[in-house]
């Protein structure tokens, strides 16, 4: 069996973790948000996974020792306004029927999620 940290998850993970520092998530955090663009509920999986913890109690005993409860927030901010999971990607492009506008969907999304994130976890983290 391999290690995690040294998979090319971990090191796609920490190509992301400057831009998770901001929000004051790891590049578990970064992984597993990434991986919900497949679908939404692979974020809870790919924790469990890179956490190394086997079951829904245990990863709920671990993420308070992980995160902040600003970084908490901020990870729910960019959850929730997230890049939709592929199925809806691609509804969007047979409505849309144009690339463009579905990759400026995308992107606009990426940028409201992320700079929400930021903000949120920037000012719970100085009214802390």
């Amino acid at each position: 069996t391999g290690e995690i940290e040294t998979s090319y998850l971990a090191a796609l993970g920490r190509l992301l973790e400057p831009l998770g520092s901001l929000m004051g998530l790891s590049w578990r955090m970064m992984v597993a948000l990434f991986a919900s663009f497949v679908a939404k509920e692979n974020a809870i999986a790919s924790l469990a996974v890179l956490y190394g913890e086997g079951g829904e109690q245990a990863l709920a005993d671990i993420l308070p020792q992980v995160l902040t409860p600003a970084a908490a927030l901020s990870y729910l901010v960019v959850q929730m306004l997230f890049i939709p999971c592929v199925a809806t990607v691609a509804t969007v492009y047979q409505e849309s029927n144009s690339w463009k506008w579905t990759l400026f969907n995308l992107l606009l999304m990426l940028v409201v999620s992320f700079g929400l994130a930021i903000l949120v976890y920037q000012v719970a983290t100085h009214l802390a």
